[in-house]
This record gives structure tokens, C-alpha cells and sequence, in this order.
């Protein structure tokens, strides 16, 4: 994920009718939860935004942004790690994942004295952290050799390699 820096803007051609699209889809999403509140099916989510606006407290927007956020950062930061692995086809025995609201872990196992392999894997880290530093997300990585004999930490999802 590259950051784009804006140098000039670039709006649509006819401002007019993206802003009256856009204003007309917030009010939109806006009424539906209106009515999802008033016949008791909106979900806590919702109610708990709510209830922050209506008590002039804006944490709980604050605290679904958050959370929001990070599924968008570390959904898209495992994805270009995968592909990262992939495209530089390093050799893994086994691949476990582990999730903080802003850090992955990783644990790799790796066949003994693959130093060709485990410097991939630091290299595929090193540029997923590059590109995502800037917004506060990280990857940590764990490499261990298979005469090691470790176990994979409870906290790990042991992920098929293909």
C-alpha cells in the first residue's frame, strides 16, 4: 500500500452531482439507521454510536473507527505479505498468524540452515513494514528451523500452505 501525497486535487468534472451523489448516500445510510433504531434491529454497533452522539460523547465513534480501521490495515498488510511470499516462492514448512488491533505476528518454519529462505522472509517483512509503518501497523516475524522442535504458541492460527 503506497501512501498517495496530494500534490494537486483532482475533482470530478461535474463537482456538483458527485457531491449531491454523496451527501444523498450519507443521508441515506443515515435514515436506515434511523429506522433500524427505531424498530429495535439495529445492531450494538450502531446503538453504541449513537448513544455516544446523543450524549455529545464522541469516544464510541471513535472506538468503532478504530477497530474499523484496523481490520482495513491488517486484513491488507497479511494480504501483501502472503503475495510477497509467494511471488519470492519461499520455501515454508509451516506459517501460523497471530492479530493485535495493530501488530501481526508471524511464525515461520523454515528447513534447517535455509538461510536463502529465512532471508526472504526478513526482506518480505521489511517491506510490509515499509509501507505500512506510516499508519501505525507492523509485522513481527518469528523464524525458527524445523530441529528446533518448538511447538507453535496456543496464540498462533496455523495457516495450509499451498
Amino acid at each position: 500500500m503506497q501512501e498517495q501525497k496530494i500534490t494537486s486535487l483532482q475533482f470530478p468534472e461535474n463537482l456538483e452531482n458527485w457531491f449531491s451523489e454523496f451527501i444523498g448516500q450519507v443521508v441515506h445510510m443515515i435514515k436506515t439507521d434511523q429506522i433500524q433504531l427505531e424498530t429495535k434491529t439495529a445492531s450494538d454497533q450502531t446503538k453504541e454510536m449513537y448513544s455516544g452522539f446523543i450524549q455529545n460523547d464522541p469516544t464510541p465513534m471513535f472506538k468503532i473507527a478504530r477497530g474499523e480501521s484496523s481490520k482495513f490495515f491488517i486484513s491488507n498488510l497479511v494480504k501483501e505479505f502472503l503475495f510477497e511470499l509467494k511471488k519470492d516462492q519461499t520455501k515454508l514448512l509451516k506459517l501460523a498468524l497471530s492479530y493485535t488491533n495493530s501488530h501481526v505476528l508471524v511464525w515461520a518454519e523454515i528447513d534447517d540452515n535455509d538461510e536463502v529462505t529465512e532471508d526472504k522472509i526478513l526482506i518480505c517483512e521489511a517491506k510490509i513494514n515499509a509501507r505500512y509503518h506510516q499508519y501505525g501497523y507492523s509485522l513481527n516475524t518469528t523464524i525458527i528451523e524445523k530441529s528446533d522442535k518448538i511447538p507453535l504458541p496456543r496464540h498462533y492460527q496455523n495457516l495450509e500452505l499451498s
